[in-house]
């Protein structure tokens, strides 16, 4: 019965709540069943209590669980991220040694080609100054690098 719909017709239920009527009006019982009525509302109430624990948990569960998965996910990103980098950069070195090999060589070309050139004009009887001044305007060379190819 307690607080709960039932079929009134049903003979248990209608003695069972005359007897209730009964014991709410005797002063002798009055208390008891007060006392009574607490204890099952304190009693519901911690059943109640508990419930809401327990979803409370499942819920969080669920979401340590949801952060596990979603800590997993960016962990595996993030080291698809720094492979990624990792191979950009052996790229990026790949590349800048390619290139220094290159500039070596074009300034190895360049060497050939100005001792070369000094060559030919000196093979000409050009003069040791004008060759120079020649050599300094086409390749853009300093007054030091002009006496070091001057030198040798």
């Amino acid at each position: 019965i307690a607080q709960r719909k039932v079929e009134a017709t049903d003979p248990l239920v209608v003695k069972l709540k005359e007897r209730i009527a009964v014991v709410k009006r005797n002063r002798k019982w009055r208390p008891e069943y007060m006392r009574r009525s607490v204890y099952e509302m304190d009693q519901e109430m911690r059943e109640k209590k508990i419930r809401e624990g327990e979803r409370r948990i499942r819920d969080g569960k669920r979401e340590i669980l949801e952060g596990k998965r979603e800590l997993l996910e960016g962990k595996r990103e993030l080291q698809k991220s720094k492979h990624e980098i990792k191979e950009g950069q052996d790229r990026l070195k790949e590349k800048e040694q390619l290139i220094q090999e290159r500039e070596q060589k074009l300034h190895e070309n360049q060497q050939t080609i100005i001792k070369t050139s000094i060559e030919a004009m000196r093979a000409l009887n050009i003069d040791k100054t004008t060759i120079k001044k020649e050599i300094k305007e086409k390749f853009d060379l300093s007054d030091k690098e002009i006496k070091d190819y001057f030198a040798e």
